[in-house]
This record gives structure tokens, C-alpha cells and sequence, in this order.
């Protein structure tokens, strides 16, 4: 099975998860979509995706984490995470999804040498029950999933950089995916690309 998997509170997923599933719903409708809210109260389902949930730590760190922790569940997937503050702006076939996910596949900083957990892409089970268990903490301290990513996982797992056609942050260009970072989820300049599409999903 082809699965994208996102995490995050109802809140998220009301302002920017929803519109990422419609955007993958649109340009590819074959893909298994799973969402995993945390502390639901009032939240919209949507047709054809698959969810779960769960009570307890609202803290922004586990947050972050949550939707690697719940990666273990498609273990034998070929599956991606993304983050849900991400939209969809072109199709891609099923033979390209197989082949980003072929070994690990992880977005890189355009300007830094570290690795970034907005899109990760992997056949590898024992990557992502390895990343689920060096993950767990008492402390959830903000940016773990990538501390963990960055350090843990490096020492054991090579990467491969999923390139700017899969993602590009805040400025679209020509690729699959667009994600906002920060500032730029309240910056017109940033918003403009990702709101057009939006409007165009919602005739």
C-alpha cells in the first residue's frame, strides 16, 4: 500500500490539515491518506481517509513527534510523512511515489548541512520503529523529531535528499509539495501560492 501519514492536534488539522488532504484527494486521488489528531474535540472527517486519535500530551515537542511514533502502524508501507502545514500543488504517479520511497528519503535545509523532518519517505521498517523508540522521551522538548533525525538516526541509517521537485519551503517553484515554516504562515508573500491554491481546490 502507497500511504502519506500526518499527526497533530484538531486545531492543526482544522486550519492546515484539511486543506492538505483535499489537495492530495485532488492531484492524487489514488493515495492512501492517514490521519492521527491528537485531542480531538470538534474536528471535520473527511471521505477516503483513514483515521485514529488520541488523549494526552498537547505539548508542542510530542506534537511534532506524534506522527513518527504513529508511522510504525504502516510499517511495510511504502510511506511518507509530511507535515500538515503543507499542500499538494502537482500530481505524481504511483511508480514515482516507489521510488522516493526506496530506502529513506529525507527533505534537506536549503541552507544548512541537517536533515528536516517535513517530508521523510521510507520502505525501511526497521528505520521507522528505530526513529519511533529513540523518539520516546518524558521530556518532549521542542524540535526532538529533529534533534533525534539529525543525530540518532544518522549514525545508523543513510539518507537520501528527496530533492526540491518533492518539497520546497515557503517558495513553491515547480515542485510537488509546498510547506510553510514559521513566519511565513502569517507572511502574504509566503501565503499568496499556497491560499491560490486553496481557492482553486474549493470550486
Amino acid at each position: 500500500m502507497r500511504t502519506i501519514l500526518i499527526g497533530c492536534d484538531d486545531q492543526y488539522y482544522q486550519k492546515w490539515g484539511i486543506t492538505l488532504i483535499r489537495s492530495l484527494k485532488h492531484f492524487v486521488p489514488w493515495i492512501n491518506i492517514h490521519c492521527h489528531i491528537v485531542n480531538p474535540t470538534t474536528y471535520t472527517p473527511m471521505d477516503s481517509v483513514t483515521y485514529s486519535m488520541e488523549q494526552g500530551n498537547a505539548s508542542t515537542g510530542y506534537l511534532q513527534a506524534v506522527r513518527f511514533l504513529k508511522a510504525t502502524d504502516y510499517c511495510g508501507d511504502n510511506l511518507m510523512v509530511i507535515d500538515a502545514d503543507t499542500i499538494c500543488t502537482r500530481s505524481f504517479t504511483e511508480q514515482e511515489f516507489d521510488n522516493i520511497c526506496e530506502g529513506i528519503s529525507v527533505l534537506r535545509h536549503p541552507k544548512a548541512p541537517r536533515w528536516l523532518c517535513g517530508l521523510i519517505a521510507s520502505d525501511n521498517v526497521d528505520f521507522w520503529n528505530t526513529y519511533a523508540s529513540c523518539l520516546e522521551t518524558d521530556t518532549w522538548v521542542i524540535g526532538r523529531d529533529q534533534d533525534v533525525l539529525n543525530a540518532d538516526m544518522t549514525r545508523h541509517y543513510t539518507f537520501k535528499d528527496c530533492g526540491p521537485t518533492w518539497m520546497k519551503i515557503g517558495k513553491p517553484g515547480n515542485a510537488i509539495f509546498q510547506t510553510l515554516k514559521g513566519t511565513q504562515k502569517q507572511d502574504p508573500k509566503y501565503l499568496k501560492f499556497y491560499d491560490n491554491i486553496k481557492e482553486e481546490l474549493s470550486h
